[in-house]
């Protein structure tokens, strides 16, 4: 189970990802609750509806976002590039290593 810093990242992650297929209204308000940090009163208070209408609509959106990440997968996909990235990158500093080390052993015996 994620912590709580875990899942807000993750949800940011996902809303990053897949906010462009919610509503207007579901992106201001979880924009609000998750960047922001607003509490859901003050939500409400600025939307003139109940804490309990936002408690549900942010329940709701986290839901639609977890969905489509395990329908289409985009957050999976970053994060296996990302991996495959660092090991290029690990591999490419290890053959940089080699290849000065070689150098230095031909610059010696010149």
């Amino acid at each position: 189970m994620l912590n709580s810093a875990g899942v807000r990242q993750r949800r940011i992650r996902l809303l990053d990802l897949y906010g462009s297929l919610l509503t207007e209204h579901q992106r201001r308000i979880v924009h609000l609750a998750w960047e922001e940090d607003w509490s859901y009163g003050e939500i409400a208070e600025r939307e003139s509806v109940s804490r309990t209408a936002i408690y549900d609509l942010v329940r709701r959106t986290a839901l639609s976002l977890d969905l489509y990440e395990r329908k289409l997968r985009l957050e999976r996909q970053r994060r296996s590039r990302a991996r495959s990235i660092d090991a290029v990158q690990r591999r490419l500093l290890g053959l940089e290593r080699q290849l000065t080390a070689l150098s230095r052993a031909i610059a010696e015996t010149t």
